[in-house]
């Protein structure tokens, strides 16, 4: 009897420094998920994107742009804002690719960290 009271007992002191070990050095994958989101960019452009049939032709083309994670277009606004989200974004490479598409676009706004929500 006293040899598993003995077992537990280390079992226990053993789970507690696990404990503690996890709070002091959380997993590697915590850390790359915040050094992630550091670079994470948020940039809104105001364009002249106004009808379904646009925002058809310009799909493909912003799928392509590499960093770009997502994007959304507003055409019910008055600027038919972009928002675009992704990693080390370059806002005038985004605007180069949306006026070779023959549309006008601006920068508004630059975020620096950005969430899943445009």
């Amino acid at each position: 009897m006293e040899s598993f009271i003995y077992v537990q007992d280390n079992i226990d002191y053993c789970k507690a420094g696990l404990k503690l070990y996890k709070q002091l050095f959380p997993p590697l994958w915590v850390l790359k998920v915040v050094s992630k989101r550091k670079k994470m960019k948020i940039l809104k452009f105001k364009t002249n994107i106004s009808t379904q049939e646009q925002i058809a032709l310009i799909t493909p083309i912003l799928d392509q742009v590499e960093g770009i994670s997502k994007w959304d277009i507003d055409p019910d606004s008055n600027d038919n804002i972009l928002s675009v989200s992704g990693e080390n974004l370059n806002p005038q490479k985004v605007e180069n690719v949306i006026q070779k598409a023959g549309f006008k676009v601006e920068v508004l706004r630059i975020l620096g960290i950005a969430g899943e929500s445009l």
